[in-house]
């Protein structure tokens, strides 16, 4: 989910910023209203030595970009050099019980979070991801891409999505509903529960219940890679099942539909263009 991924890529670029390699956020919460934003997290830690116990952060974005002004014992200002579209384009954003910590490893957790455009409109519930940061490449969102994919640890409670612009992950998800739902899906509200995404060595499997004319589970597996010097990734779906139908023929003629500037299919892969 792209989502995850820009939440991972706006910590690393506050620790870039600041010149840090650690940082820590507890029990964030945060609303937001095109083009302020407001909220407070119980703790934010910078580094070992630097830690600020209730403090305040601000947001307002001019353009692409946003400025982040974090209150406390040690006001600090940060600048997020064109922002990503989910956060550019997004009329409203609230996030609740939000915990991230970038060290040697990326852990997310939210309890609840809703984010609401023109083109999108997304609720996550019960969210946690745990994964690896690969140190020895050069670019902090290489390193967390290039890390995830060799160990990944995804759950959510919930994830209900209606959008006419999605990443990989989104339209696969969509896709899948859209082959299990006489193709109703790809267009219209997706929800989907119990979502748990697990990656070893690349290797991928996930498994999800839907909720639409047909309730039901579904499982996949494949492997996925990434092109550091081509910022692109690739997934290869070997297999997906709806209970015991195998509908992953069903899956990639949906998906072959929806082919963008970003997003390529040829089974049994699917090219995402990240940058």
């Amino acid at each position: 989910m792209k989502i995850l991924f820009y939440s991972c890529i706006l910590i690393t670029s506050l620790a870039s910023h600041a010149g840090i390699s650690r940082i820590e956020v507890k029990s964030f919460n945060f609303d937001y209203n095109d083009p302020k934003g407001e909220g407070k997290a119980a703790v934010f830690t910078r580094s070992e030595k630097s830690t600020t116990a209730g403090a305040t952060v601000s947001v307002d974005r001019v353009g692409e970009n946003f400025r982040l002004v974090v209150a406390g014992a040690r006001p600090e200002t940060f600048e997020l050099i064109n922002a990503p579209k989910f956060m550019t384009e997004a009329s409203t954003m609230s996030v609740r019980s939000f915990n991230g910590l970038l060290d040697q490893t990326v852990k997310l957790s939210l309890q609840n979070g809703t984010f609401k455009s023109a083109k999108n409109s997304l609720l996550i519930e019960g969210l946690s991801l745990d994964c690896n940061k690969a140190s020895v490449a050069p670019v902090l969102m290489d390193q967390l891409i290039s890390g995830c994919i060799q160990r990944m640890s995804l759950q959510t409670s919930k994830f209900l999505s209606e959008s006419r612009e999605d990443g990989v992950s989104e339209l696969i998800i969509k896709s899948i509903v859209s082959a299990v739902d006489f193709g109703k899906g790809i267009d219209g509200q997706t929800d989907v529960k119990g979502v748990d995404l697990r990656v070893d060595a690349g290797k991928f499997t996930a498994v999800a219940t839907v909720k639409m004319q047909i309730n039901g589970k579904i499982k996949s597996k494949g492997f996925v890679s990434y092109d550091q010097a081509r910022g692109r990734l690739s997934v290869r779906v070997d297999e997906v099942k709806f209970g015991i139908l195998g509908i992953t023929g069903k899956v990639f003629d949906e998906l072959k539909k929806h082919e963008s500037e970003k997003i390529k299919v040829n089974k049994p892969y699917v090219y995402y263009q990240i940058r």
